[in-house]
């Protein structure tokens, strides 16, 4: 991957249940996760779940994604109303009707707003990446220097995560 994808860098190493168990409440009740199936057919004929297939040529990657739906997370927070629009229960906004929300635990309800925020055309989730990270990789060619830097950033920010250089593979 790394001779395919990137010349520098670093790749952060996780796993599924991580990653799933460290979703910022109320991401959860609007998430969807896929083992991405590689299958050229499905990719061209998935209208509803376009992020579960990909083509066969990128079968290498086993992918596992999350997907957050925005649409239903605007319903259940109200999160960006004006750009989703406002679903109505009755004469009550969706994200203010206990029969909409009773999914959502109250921090979920409190802090939906926080834990997510606008940047360029996507949003940026407010993530604990200390806790996620199980270990980086650092480029077959990363410096020492950088190897360093890259430790002591960890340090300062009182994480212990083992770093330690990929290999490319010819």
């Amino acid at each position: 991957m790394w001779d395919e994808y990137g010349s520098d860098g670093v790749a952060l190493i996780s796993d599924k249940l991580s990653v799933i168990r460290e979703l910022p409440v109320p991401f959860g009740n609007a998430a969807s996760f896929y083992k991405v199936i590689y299958n050229n057919a499905k990719k061209t004929g998935a209208i509803h779940d376009q992020f579960q297939f990909k083509e066969e040529q990128f079968q290498n990657e086993s992918e596992f994604r999350l997907v957050i739906d925005m649409l239903r997370y605007s319903i259940l927070t109200g999160f960006e109303k004006e750009k989703f629009g406002v679903v109505h229960v009755g004469n009550i906004p969706s994200y203010e009707d206990e029969g909409t929300t009773c999914c959502m635990s109250s921090q979920g309800k409190l802090q939906s707003h926080r834990v997510i925020r606008n940047k360029d055309a996507g949003y940026v989730i407010s993530f604990d990446l200390g806790s996620l990270i199980k270990e980086i990789r650092l480029h077959p060619n990363c410096t020492e220097e950088s190897e360093r830097q890259i430790k002591a950033s960890l340090k300062a920010a009182g994480h212990s995560i083992s770093v330690r250089h990929s290999s490319l593979e010819c």
